[in-house]
């Protein structure tokens, strides 16, 4: 059969309602070990189509570090509004204590027509983590999609150089929004080029995995340090980094 062009399926989708045109499901990675983790969730759509605002609904679900999915909400956010959703509060004793949560989007109105001319629409929100008291905080963006392939043969390393006399422990997370298991490697590197410690491991389906890299054996040598992965679980999917600071506090970021 000959495959429509382009612009012919940019025409249909523009005429979908709106439950048919949106897109995958984006991931990110929770934590309840000690510290919190909040999302931020607004209906974006509204506004940059105020006119034609309709009500929004996400879906939160959540996974384990094995893979499995342990829970799964609606979030209603009407239209020109905001919301946060502490996934402790919502989850309770299904929320795993690391893993990997899956944010969809879709108009309350499955065959609403009043903003379809924005095209496809996909999940945006921000990810607070924090300490119990809110000492220490760090606010990521999602970077990929739930089923996004994986990219096993990449090697990638962070240009994030870090102050190894300041900085006690690299603590490093990855997912795998995949359906299939992914073999990957990461390593600390030094400023000289040096691989000082690796580790490897297979990230199962859905699941997540840590990886701690203390800096002190390594801190007089190598006084900045960086973070690499070989073989990533998804082509834009790079770690979030915790960086744990000598006085007990911390941040996070993309690496």
């Amino acid at each position: 059969m000959r495959l429509l062009s382009p612009a012919v399926r940019s025409a249909i989708k523009a005429r979908l309602p709106r439950g048919l045109n949106v897109g995958n499901p984006i991931v990110q990675l929770l934590l309840n070990d000690g510290r919190s983790t909040r999302l931020g969730l607004v209906n974006f759509p509204s506004f940059l189509a105020p006119a034609q605002g309709v009500d929004y609904r996400y879906t939160v679900s959540v996974f384990d570090e094995d893979g499995r999915e342990t829970g799964s909400t609606v979030v209603d956010v009407p239209r020109y509004g905001a919301t946060e959703v502490e996934l402790a509060e919502v989850f309770a004793e299904r929320l795993p204590a690391m893993g990997m949560l899956a944010v969809s989007i879709r108009p309350a109105r499955f065959l609403s027509l009043r903003d379809r001319h924005l095209g496809r629409i996909r999940p945006h929100f921000f990810t607070l983590f924090s300490s119990p008291g809110m000492e220490s905080v760090g606010l990521v963006h999602p970077q990929t999609h739930l089923n996004a392939p994986a990219a096993p043969e990449r090697r990638w390393l962070s240009n994030l150089l870090i102050d190894a006399s300041a900085v006690e422990r690299v603590e490093l997370f990855q997912v795998n929004p995949g359906r299939v298991p992914v073999d990957t490697e990461a390593f600390l590197h030094g400023a000289q080029g040096t691989v000082l410690a690796r580790s490897s491991a297979r990230i199962p389906a859905r699941g997540t995995r840590r990886v701690v890299f203390e800096l002190k054996p390594f801190a007089a040598e190598h006084p900045s340090v960086s973070v690499g992965l070989h073989g990533l679980a998804a082509a834009n999917g790079k770690p979030i980094l915790f960086l744990h600071f000598r006085d007990g506090s911390f941040t996070c970021c993309h690496a």
